[in-house]
């Protein structure tokens, strides 16, 4: 099933031996969770350095014996990435976590307890990437963005350009079912997409989705 494509028409990847775990209704990408520690992670083919993301994530249930946890990765190689997690308490608490990863080997760089959760009730997440340095805050869908950051710090494994990917997991314990986490409304500050139609004295070209693109005459802001 996957995803499909994003409004610039890139397609969504997912590992084919979980892709009928992802489907796409009403507006959000959704992940099920059938098998306990088995992460699920789809993945946008954008190879980038930086990023400033917000996306919005929920779960279907309160957790049960262990946490439920949706997670954000950018600088995605696979063996490596940066993560920033929301994660789902069975006494419905919720933290946040940024960490690398790098051959499966984890490290934190920052943690919070930042309150409760509802099911079916988004919290958005802005995460934020530069050089050597991350932050991660959250909000209630619907609410102001805070001006302060919950947490941040600075990298020190992964510093190249990796996909940006989105994902779900339960971890060991967790006795729920047909659990269903849900993310929605994902901006991407870069790489910057639009729908375009070349033209040129009446003579147009098709690009496949993704192609890269340069303005002939791009705009100039007065300082």
């Amino acid at each position: 099933m996957g995803w499909g494509a994003n409004p610039a028409g890139v397609q969504w990847q997912t590992d084919p031996a979980h892709d009928a775990d992802f489907t796409a209704s009403l507006g959000r990408g959704r992940i099920a969770l059938p098998t306990v520690n088995v992460p699920h992670t789809a993945h946008l083919p954008y190879e980038i350095p930086d990023v400033d993301l917000v996306v919005n994530v929920q779960t279907s249930q309160t957790a049960a014996g262990g946490w439920i946890v949706g997670y954000v990765r950018v600088r995605d190689t696979g063996a490596r990435f940066v993560a920033a997690r929301v994660e789902y308490h069975e006494d419905g608490q919720m933290g946040v976590l940024l960490y690398e990863s790098v051959d499966g080997d984890a490290t934190s760089v920052a943690a919070a307890l930042i309150g409760t959760y509802t099911p079916n009730s988004p919290t958005v997440l802005r995460m934020q990437v530069r050089g050597v340095d991350a932050r991660v805050k959250t909000w209630a869908l619907g609410a102001r963005e805070p001006e302060h950051w919950q947490v941040g710090g600075r990298l020190q494994q992964v510093l190249t350009p990796g996909r940006v990917g989105l994902g779900a997991a339960r971890f060991n314990g967790n006795t729920n079912t047909n659990l269903e986490v849900s993310w929605g409304a994902l901006h991407i500050a870069n790489p910057q997409q639009f729908t375009v139609i070349r033209g040129t004295n009446n003579v147009h070209k098709a690009h496949s989705a993704g192609t890269g693109l340069r303005l002939a005459h791009p705009s100039v802001i007065a300082l």
